[in-house]
């Protein structure tokens, strides 16, 4: 949908087989503006500025918080004065900071952050909360998780 719109899209992904699903999908409708980047968020270096960056699911990945900070520092730093950050990621709606999920079965491991911690990452990078909404709330297991999405501005 961006690429629709944009003059040039850069696609970050750790995983080769999401870029190339994403590359795949851009062939069969035609998009041609973009660059697939296969890369890990945490040791990726930028060679260029950016008018606007989107961050979608990322940090739920991201268990260590100095290296969730690392990776928004660094999307700070390439960003435009003035640009926008786009965000979503679940969240826990619960007192606890973190809650860290790990399934023995599949190896899948995240963390949930509570909101409050969420927005402190981005205040202390730089970033200013320009508009936040809950897209959808759940209970799991008695535990309040909301899908969190957000405008950031660089400032």
């Amino acid at each position: 949908m961006i690429a629709k719109k944009a003059k040039q899209v850069y696609a970050f992904d750790y995983s080769k087989s999401m870029i190339d699903f994403a590359k795949d999908k851009a062939e069969k409708l035609n998009i041609n503006n973009i660059e697939f980047v296969q890369a890990d968020a945490i040791t990726l270096k930028f060679d260029r500025q950016y008018d606007n960056f989107m961050m979608l699911g990322l940090l739920t990945c991201i268990n260590n918080e100095e290296e969730a900070e690392h990776i928004i520092r660094n999307v700070y730093e390439v960003l435009k004065p003035g640009a926008r950050l786009i965000v979503r990621d679940s969240l826990t709606k619960t007192e606890y900071r973190e809650i860290f999920l790990y399934n023995f079965i599949s190896g899948y491991q995240a963390v949930y952050r509570n909101v409050e911690c969420y927005r402190e990452l981005f205040v202390r990078c730089g970033f200013e909360i320009e508009s936040e909404i809950a897209l959808k709330e759940e209970v799991t297991d008695g535990i309040e998780y909301v899908n969190y999405g957000a405008i950031l501005k660089k400032v």
